[in-house]
């Protein structure tokens, strides 16, 4: 829940200076996520994994408010 209002908070900020904030948000979210997975599969201290999950569970999260407000910005109503 907190990667998905902090994801979109951070696009609606960006989006006042770029009108593709919703995309890069998102993907920023899913590339930090993506580059923290290795670490996690390495880690070689068990107390580093909780904290390892967390952080890319945030991310992986990250991206669902941008997406959302992407997916409703392009449909039709009605």
């Amino acid at each position: 829940l907190l990667g998905t209002i902090a994801g979109g908070a951070l696009a609606d900020a960006w989006q006042r200076r770029s009108r593709n904030a919703l995309i890069h948000v998102s993907s920023l979210g899913l590339l930090v996520a993506a580059l923290l997975i290795p670490f996690f599969f390495r880690a070689s201290d068990g107390r580093a994994l909780f904290p390892l999950l967390v952080l890319i569970n945030f991310f992986l999260f990250w991206h669902t408010g941008p997406v959302n407000a992407l997916l409703t910005n392009l449909l039709l109503a009605g």
